[in-house]
C-alpha cells in the first residue's frame, strides 16, 4: 500500500504531503513496529491454534515463496492447475501437493503482483515494476508484452486476445489481439485490480490520492467506454471479488495498513453493482492480507494473525475456519472450490485443508452458460477408412456461477463408430476445460454424430460431429479396338486410366496374343514404360510413373507389327493394374481388366501375300489334264478365294471368262466346250497376283 500513508496514524500533514510520489512503492516497507506487532499476533495466535490447524490444515510447501518478497506473493487456480509465485511462478497439477518452477522473474524485477490464466496454457504475469509477461505453453517460456504503462492486475476478456491491464498510474489499458496494439483510458489518481464478467464485461477498482476513497467502475464493451460506480470504498483496498454471473455482488478487502478516516480495516460489501457499500468484520486491530478468493457457495477471507475466516450467506455472517496468516498486499488465498483451500503464509509456506477447515459444504450443481470453440467439429475433414484419424481439440469456456458434476459423457448419432473420446473432460467443470476427439469414417458420405455432455442438474450440451467420408474411387484401364488396312503395319494400342483425380505411380501387365510382334510401350512424350526383366512370351509389365500419367486421356501406347493369320483378330489386355501409393487399398476400387481387339486386313488372297511377306513365296497352280479336250482342273498350293479366269488365244484374245473360287489343293473344274483346238494361255487373277498357264485343247 501506500508508502507515505503509513509512517502515522497521526500526521495527516506528512501523509498528504507525501502520497503523489511515493505510492505503492515496492522498494520501501510498513513500519517496522506496526510489523513486529501483527508478527507477535500471528504467531500468538497460531500457537493457540495449533493443534486445529495440525488437524484441519496441511502443510505441502514450505516456504516454497519466501521469506522474501511475501507481501508480494499470489495463489490462483485455473483449468485444474494451481499457480502460485513472488519472485518466481510455480505450478501445482494437484492442488498443492506437488509444485514445478515454470518461471524467474528476469533480474532487477519486482515481486510478482498477479497471475492470471484464461486456460491451462495461456496466462499472464504482472510485476510490480509494471512489467507484464505472457506464456502460451503452460509456462515454458515467456514473452514480455509492450505498449502500456505499466501493470498491476491483468484478465482475460472471453477469449486469449482480449486483455484488460490495470496500472498503478491511474490507466486501464485494453488490448484485442493478444497484447500487440493497447488503447488506453485514464480513470483516477490509481487503478489497484480487475475482475473479468461475462464476454467483454469487466470492474476495476480505481482509488483517489485526495479523497483517500475509491470505486468500482465498470465497462461493458471492452474498456470502450467505463461507468463509475457511486459506493465508496476506503483507499486501503487491496483486493476485491464479484460474483461474474451476479456482478451485482462485490466484495473488497481494505486491509488498513495505512492511515485513513477510520483507522479500521474492514470488508466492504455491495449488494447493487457498487452503487453502495456496507461494511462488515470492521476491526482496529484485525488487519487483513488483502486477500480474498470466492466459489459458488462461498467467499473466504484472509487476516495477518487470524488465519482465514469464510461467510455462505454473501457477506452477512463470517466464521474462522483455522488456517495461516500472512502479510499486507498478498493475495495468498485461493479457494479451489468450497472445501480444498490453499492458503500461504509470511514464511512463504503453503498450506491446505480438504475439508473447508473442518466444517465442509456439501456441493452444488447450478448451470449457467458454456461456451464451445469450434462449435462443430470436422466440418472440413474428409478422410477414407484407412487415412490416420484426424484429432481435434474441442476448448470449453466459461465464467461459472456454480461448477456442476459430469455425470456423462459419449458419443451419439448414426455414425458413432467413427468418433472416439481420445481425452475426456473431467469430473467437474472448472470453466476452462478442453476435450480431443478422433475422426475416421468407416463408410463414405456425412458422418452424422454429436459429442454430448451430461451435467448432474440433467442439462445435456451436443456439439455437433460433421466429418466427411470419402468415397472409394473406382478406377479401371481402357483401350480402343484396332481395325489395319495393311499387312505388316503397325497397331498402336491406347494406354488409358479411367477415374484418377490426381496423377498416380502405377504397375499394369499387358498380355497379347502371341501370333502378334510385340514391339515396345512408350508414353506420349516417348518415354520408355517397359519394366527391365520383366517381360515374357505373350505378357509384359509396364509402370506408368505419375509424372508421365494423363488424367482422362491417352497416357501411353503399346506398339505391335501386325500379320494376319486367316480371318482372326488378336486379343491386348490390359490387367493387374497395381496402385502404388500405400493408402491405395482404401483410396481406390480397382475396376475390371480391359481388352482391344486387333483385326488385320481380310479378304482374297490376304494370306498369300502374308506368306510372300512373311516367307517370300508364291502360290504354286497346275492345270489337269493338260492337253484338255472338254474341260481341265485348276489346283492352287494356297486358298486364292474368288479367282478370275480366262482363256486367251495366241493373238491376245480373251475367248471366255469366269470366276471360280480356288481352295488350297482342292481341283477346280474349267469347261472348255465351244473353244476349238489349239494353244492357248490360262489367266488367273486375283487382287494380288496373276498367274498365265499355257493350256491346250485337242478334239
Amino acid at each position: 500500500m501506500p508508502n507515505a500513508l503509513f509512517h502515522s496514524y497521526t500526521n495527516r500533514k506528512d501523509v498528504l504531503f507525501q502520497k503523489n510520489t511515493h505510492f505503492r512503492s515496492s522498494n520501501t516497507a510498513r513500519p517496522k513496529g506496526l510489523y513486529l506487532f501483527a508478527l507477535f499476533l500471528f504467531l500468538f495466535a497460531s500457537l493457540c491454534c495449533l493443534t486445529d490447524v495440525q488437524a484441519q490444515w496441511q502443510l505441502l510447501a514450505p516456504s516454497l515463496l519466501g521469506p522474501q518478497n511475501i507481501d508480494r506473493s499470489v495463489i490462483v487456480h485455473k483449468a485444474g492447475l494451481t499457480w502460485a509465485g513472488t519472485k518466481e511462478v510455480f505450478m501445482s497439477p494437484d492442488s498443492g501437493m506437488t509444485w514445478s518452477k515454470r518461471w524467474s522473474a528476469p533480474l532487477g524485477n519486482d515481486a510478482i503482483a498477479d497471475i492470471t490464466f484464461y486456460d491451462n496454457n495461456i496466462g499472464l504475469v504482472c510485476t510490480h515494476d509494471g512489467k507484464l509477461y505472457r506464456t502460451d505453453d503452460q509456462g515454458l517460456s515467456w514473452t514480455q508484452l509492450q505498449g502500456f504503462a505499466g501493470a498491476t492486475t491483468a484478465a482475460f476478456l472471453g477469449s486469449p486476445a482480449d486483455i484488460i491491464v490495470t496500472s498503478g498510474t491511474a490507466t486501464v489499458a485494453v488490448s484485442r489481439d493478444g497484447g500487440l496494439t493497447w488503447k488506453s483510458t485514464v480513470l483516477d489518481s490509481y487503478v489497484e485490480q480487475v475482475r473479468p464478467l461475462l464476454g467483454g464485461s469487466a470492474m476495476v477498482f480505481a482509488a483517489n490520492y485526495t479523497s483517500l476513497q475509491g470505486s468500482i467502475y465498470r465497462t461493458n464493451d471492452y474498456g470502450v467506454t467505463w461507468q463509475k460506480m457511486t459506493g465508496l470504498i476506503d483507499l486501503d483496498s487491496y483486493s476485491f471479488e464479484v460474483d461474474p454471473c451476479d456482478p451485482s455482488f462485490i466484495y473488497s478487502i481494505n486491509e488498513e495498513g495505512t492511515t485513513q478516516t477510520d483507522k479500521k480495516g474492514a470488508i466492504f460489501i455491495s449488494s447493487d453493482g457498487g452503487n453502495s457499500f456496507t461494511q462488515t468484520q470492521v476491526s482496529p486491530t484485525q488487519y487483513f492480507c488483502g486477500s480474498i478468493s470466492r466459489t459458488t457457495k462461498a467467499l473466504f477471507v484472509q487476516t495477518v494473525a487470524n488465519g482465514i475466516i469464510r461467510s455462505t450467506d454473501h457477506g452477512t455472517s463470517w466464521k474462522s475456519i483455522g488456517g495461516p496468516g500472512a502479510m499486507w498486499d498478498s493475495r495468498l488465498v485461493c479457494a479451489i472450490n468450497s472445501n480444498i483451500i490453499l492458503a500461504g503464509d509470511a514464511n512463504g509456506s503453503i498450506w491446505r485443508t480438504i475439508s473447508s477447515g473442518g466444517d465442509s459444504l456439501l456441493n452444488t450443481s447450478a448451470y449457467e452458460s458454456l461456451v464451445f470453440t469450434p462449435q462443430e467439429l470436422f466440418v472440413t475433414d474428409s478422410l477414407v477408412s484407412c487415412d490416420s484419424p484426424i484429432v481435434e481439440t474441442l476448448h470449453l469456456h466459461a465464467i461459472l456461477c456454480n461448477y456442476p458434476k459430469i455425470m456423462g459423457q459419449h458419443i451419439s448419432g448414426a455414425d458413432s463408430n467413427d468418433y472416439r473420446i481420445i481425452q475426456p473432460i473431467g469430473d467437474s467443470l472448472s470453466g476452462n476445460d478442453s476435450i480431443i476427439l478422433s475422426f475416421r469414417p468407416f463408410s463414405s458420405g456425412p458422418q452424422q454424430g454429436e459429442y454430448i455432455i451430461t451435467l448432474e442438474d440433467g442439462t445435456q450440451v451436443a456439439i455437433p460431429l460433421k466429418g466427411f467420408g470419402r468415397n472409394i474411387i473406382l478406377v479401371e484401364p481402357a483401350t480402343q479396338n484396332i481395325t489395319l488396312d495393311t499387312i505388316g503395319g503397325f497397331a498402336q494400342v491406347p494406354i488409358q486410366f479411367k477415374g484418377f483425380s490426381q496423377n498416380e505411380d502405377l504397375d499394369i501387365v499387358l498380355h497379347y496374343d502371341q501370333r502378334l510382334i510385340y514391339n515396345r510401350s512408350i508414353s506420349l512424350s516417348g518415354t520408355a514404360l517397359d519394366l527391365p526383366g520383366e517381360a515374357w512370351q505373350g505378357r509384359v509389365k509396364l509402370r506408368i510413373p505419375r509424372s508421365e500419367m494423363q488424367l482422362d486421356t491417352i497416357t501411353g501406347i503399346a506398339i505391335f507389327t501386325v500379320f494376319p493369320d486367316g480371318a482372326d483378330c488378336y486379343n491386348v489386355s490390359l490387367d493387374s493394374m497395381d496402385i502404388l501409393n500405400p493408402f491405395a487399398p482404401c483410396t481406390y476400387s480397382i475396376g475390371n481388366p480391359v481388352t482391344a481387339t486387333i483385326c488385320p486386313p481380310k479378304g482374297c488372297g490376304i494370306m498369300t501375300l502374308t506368306n510372300y511377306l512373311l516367307h517370300g513365296t508364291m502360290p504354286q497352280l497346275s492345270i489337269q489334264p493338260n492337253p484338255s479336250q472338254d474341260h481341265a482342273f485348276i489346283t492352287s498350293s494356297a486358298s486364292l478365294g474368288i479367282t478370275s479366269v480366262e482363256i486367251i488365244d495366241i493373238v491376245g484374245r480373251t475367248l471366255q471368262r469366269k470366276s471360280i473360287i480356288l481352295s488350297k489343293g482342292v481341283p477346280t473344274k474349267i469347261d472348255l466346250k465351244g473353244i476349238n483346238s489349239g494353244s492357248y494361255f490360262l489367266l488367273v487373277k486375283t487382287p494380288e497376283f496373276q498367274y498365265r498357264l499355257p493350256l491346250a485343247i485337242t478334239r
